[in-house]
């Protein structure tokens, strides 16, 4: 839980100003959560995404709808 919390902080705070409405944070929010969870590399996963371990294990992945040069 603390590399997740340190990735949420380092990455996605750190990375740019924030929004000042809740509305368009909770958009930016739901693109970072699909970034991090389809599409970033996790070294736990021997540097594949989630995704991609998802798949690997049988399981249906749900398609991400933002680009892959987030």
């Amino acid at each position: 839980m603390e590399r997740a919390n340190g990735i949420w902080r380092y990455e996605f705070y750190a990375g740019d100003p924030l929004p000042t409405t809740i509305r368009e944070l909770r958009t930016l929010v739901c693109w970072w959560e699909q970034v991090h969870n389809l599409l970033r590399p996790h070294q736990a996963l021997k540097h594949g995404t989630s995704a991609e371990y998802l798949g690997d294990a049988g399981y249906e992945v749900p398609v991400a709808s933002v680009s892959q040069m987030y």
